[in-house]
């Protein structure tokens, strides 16, 4: 049924990192589900179809849309909806946006947006640091021009030493807490 669908799985810093690409938003030009520890999101990747006329910028959208489900709540009877995006939720859209928008071709013209949705959060795994790894992976995979990927971690200093990707006992310990980014080309 679906011939597409793949399965990546690994080990990073101690914790399972697996992909499924090729069996949700089948209308996405790419797409992925990251899962890393039990951390899980989903990320889809659009493009235009033709370049939006009369402008001189990358029209490029990020969101990243944090739900109280992901993480056991479920809203009430007076505020059912969920509001506009947290401070939280801006600040990791450009996390994602700010390693990867100079990437892009300097002459493309068409509407790009990468939606990174947070199905599940088990707080030990930063959300932010997997959407980077899943909106890379969809851009890369998708008809988008993009011949990089982007990888990213927290990198923390516990009792002394550097920790990658810390856990959320390990952060509240860490004396520094730094997210990283890096760009690599594509080898074909």
């Amino acid at each position: 049924m679906f011939e597409n669908f793949r399965v990546f799985e690994t080990e990073f810093a101690g914790r399972p990192l697996k992909i499924e690409t090729g069996k949700m938003a089948q209308l996405a030009n790419g797409e992925c589900l990251v899962r890393y520890g039990e951390t899980t999101i989903h990320v889809a990747a659009t493009a235009a179809a033709k370049p939006r006329d009369g402008i001189d910028f990358f029209p490029l959208s990020v969101d990243f849309e944090e739900r109280m489900y992901a993480v056991g709540r479920i809203p009430g009877s007076f505020m059912r909806r969920e509001g506009r995006p947290s401070e939280k939720a801006i600040l990791s859209s450009r996390q994602i946006d700010r390693p990867m928008r100079p990437l892009f071709p300097k002459d493309l013209r068409n509407d790009v947006s990468i939606v990174c949705t947070v199905l599940e959060n088990d707080y030990d795994n930063s959300p932010e640091v997997v959407a980077l790894l899943g909106a890379s992976i969809a851009v890369s995979i998708s008809d988008i021009p993009f011949d990089y990927v982007v990888a990213g971690c927290q990198v923390g200093i516990v009792d002394g030493k550097t920790v990658i990707n810390p856990t959320s006992e390990q952060r509240a310990a860490s004396e520094m807490t730094l997210p990283c980014a890096l760009p690599r080309t594509r080898s074909l």
